[in-house]
């Protein structure tokens, strides 16, 4: 929705996504995790991973060090924002747990069950 008013829409889970299919970073978890990890086809098993890092808290946030998608710095913006004009909405999904939210100006949390556009 906020894509199709001309705001700027990043995806973090979409960026860790193509991040599992860069070669570096697939090598980085084979270091990290070992390679029974990867299925046949050289892929990421997701619920081997998923097993592993919910055991082991310090895999997790090795692996989120790893893949999590570098949000802006202090005053910088996403790519493609030319300035305070525009208005980038970027999809976190642990926004808060990871303590990103002092980056940004503005949160919006969606409730399952709740109208979109009800505001608190």
């Amino acid at each position: 929705m906020f894509g199709e008013l001309g705001a700027i829409v990043i995806d973090a889970d979409k960026i860790v996504d193509s991040l599992l299919e860069d070669r570096s970073v697939l090598e980085k978890i084979k270091e990290m995790l070992g390679g029974k990890v990867f299925s046949g086809d050289g892929r990421i098993d997701r619920v081997k991973v998923a097993t592993l890092i919910f055991q082991e808290g310090k895999l997790r946030d090795a692996l989120e060090g790893l893949s999590t998608p570098r949000l802006p710095k202090d005053g910088g913006y996403p790519e493609g924002c030319e300035g305070e004009e525009s208005i980038a909405v970027i999809e976190v999904p642990l926004l808060f747990e990871k303590g990103y939210a002092w980056r940004f100006d503005r949160t919006i949390t969606c409730t399952p069950g709740k109208d979109f556009l009800e505001t608190a």
